[in-house]
């Protein structure tokens, strides 16, 4: 579904009749309908964005305190990629 999809069936699937409403309190509740539909997938885009990045932080910490378990890391490494996957949560 997309927002020319919103805009385009949304007047043909309205209930109300067309005296109902005047066309600019129309164009105001079809707009407030794409507006919404356009903030939950840029909030969901955000969303997965922020997870993929947890994720990216926590791989990243998991190597570094794996390379100083084996003695080829440094404590520091560590406790800057523990501050980079506090920082991301």
């Amino acid at each position: 579904m997309n927002l020319r999809w919103v805009a385009i069936t949304l007047p043909l699937a309205a209930p109300v009749s067309a005296h109902a409403f005047d066309d600019k309190q129309f164009c105001a509740a079809v707009q407030q309908v794409v507006r919404a539909y356009s903030d939950l997938r840029t909030s969901l885009a955000a969303y997965a964005a922020a997870v993929t990045l947890r994720e990216a932080a926590q791989t990243s910490y998991d190597a570094a305190f794996d390379a100083y378990l084996h003695g080829v890391g440094t404590y520091t490494d560590v406790a800057n990629e523990q501050r980079r996957r506090f920082n991301s949560r």
